[in-house]
């Protein structure tokens, strides 16, 4: 049986216009999860985890350029849980709309505007899959769901 010896707080953001959605093609180079499909976003640090919106506010602006005046109903909708080596990952899921579809593109892999239509003909991250398709069947809700990750087919649990 492995410990759990540290935890790893992370943040994701999905951010529509119109029906795009803002998606980034991991880097080949990625530890994790290279190659695929994925929202904006990325660990929380240590001075954060008080102010999980600030977080992933700063970790859009980081990824994409997008200010946060160009944000509208930014709102939490998934905690996932995930047990991973000695860590627990705690991923924190934001879904909003923003007023610009001007970004900046970085390192960390190349950003595209999705549309709705095309969203599931990506090689998505297999999480982020179940999660937009159980997103896109509860979109009009408000509920933040709790997702516990069993071998990438979560469990959603409203909170």
């Amino acid at each position: 049986m492995t410990c759990i010896d540290k935890i790893r707080p992370m943040n994701l953001a999905f951010l529509f216009h119109g029906d795009d959605v803002l998606m980034i093609h991991r880097g080949a180079h990625k530890k994790i999860w290279p190659n695929k499909w994925s929202g904006v976003g990325g660990s929380i640090e240590a001075h954060e985890h008080q102010d999980l919106r600030a977080a992933v506010l700063r970790e859009i602006h980081e990824e994409t350029g997008i200010v946060q005046e160009q944000i509208e109903g930014l709102s939490l909708r998934y905690i996932i849980m995930r047990h991973l080596d000695d860590e627990l990952r705690q991923l924190y899921v934001y879904f909003g709309r923003t007023t610009t579809k001007e970004i900046i593109q970085t390192d960390e892999g190349h950003l595209e505007w999705i549309s709705r239509s095309e969203w599931f003909e990506k090689d998505l991250i297999p999480t982020n899959r179940k999660m937009l398709e159980h997103y896109l069947a509860h979109e009009q809700e408000s509920t933040v769901y709790m997702g516990i990750n069993i071998e990438e087919s979560p469990v959603w649990i409203r909170l």
